[in-house]
């Protein structure tokens, strides 16, 4: 297992070959696809756990720092101070959100998600994601929905594991607070834990035009992660939502994306 980020973390630079330079994706994509049979392969013989997840993570951020692509995580330290399971809540940008945050998180926190339940059709992801015990919801009723998270995130998070929920409607490379909605907060208010805010850029992994996972890659797009302060939720819920979206357009803001 590899070792965990601490405190910040800043890729290196290193040189790139020209190849890479060149090519960037026909580098990538055969190299992501054997990391994920070779997780799938795992997961479907029950074999897939904790760790090989944090190393499937770690695996693609190193490939995409191969191809100059620069990480910067800020603010590990609130992982490594918290005692308890919490709600991550994050923007959601691309499909690298759901690659790098086992990596940073589960080393500290065990770690789950709640997310689309057409994921676990995916073949490139379905018995992954499925080993993870993920809470997914088909988008159809929002009250359905949201008693469902409610109800399965507590469970979750009674048992020691920590949550992220992804709020906006969908992936979107611009911030819109219309579509970032509250259930995070609602269900770390329900389940009497802290809510960790999320700011994420990663927009280096663009959306495909015919499978929406399978997109180019940009390595002159620095990959940004970080995480605010520990969040409890006492009193009227509209407050911390506020709190939440304030932090993380700070962050886009200061970032000069996403906005």
């Amino acid at each position: 297992m590899y070792k965990p980020f601490s405190g910040s973390y800043h890729s290196k630079k290193k040189k790139i070959s020209y190849w890479h330079k060149k090519f960037p994706n026909l580098y990538f994509w055969p190299n992501l696809l054997a990391i994920l049979l070779r997780g799938n392969s795992l997961a479907k013989k029950g074999q897939y756990n904790k760790s090989e997840w944090v190393n499937t993570s770690i695996e693609t951020i190193r490939l995409l720092e191969k191809l100059g692509v620069s990480f910067n995580i800020e603010n590990i330290r609130v992982l490594e101070d918290l005692k308890q399971p919490c709600v991550f809540v994050s923007n959601h940008m691309s499909a690298l959100d759901a690659f790098i945050f086992p990596s940073i998180i589960q080393p500290f926190l065990d770690l789950t998600f709640v997310g689309k339940i057409s994921l676990a059709k995916s073949p490139l992801f379905k018995h992954i994601i499925m080993s993870r015990d993920p809470i997914l919801v088909d988008r159809k009723n929002p009250r359905e929905d949201f008693r469902y998270i409610l109800a399965e995130g507590k469970k979750r998070l009674n048992r020691g594991i920590s949550v992220i929920v992804f709020p906006q409607a969908a992936r979107a490379k611009k911030f819109d607070i219309k579509q970032f909605n509250s259930i995070g907060v609602k269900l770390a208010k329900h389940a009497k834990v802290p809510i960790i805010p999320i700011a994420l850029c990663t927009n280096v992994w663009e959306s495909g035009k015919i499978l929406k996972d399978i997109g180019k890659i940009k390595p002159n797009r620095p990959v940004y992660v970080s995480f605010g302060d520990p969040i409890t939720v006492y009193g009227r819920s509209h407050d911390v939502q506020a709190s939440i979206i304030d932090f993380i357009l700070g962050k886009l803001n200061s970032w000069g994306v996403g906005t």
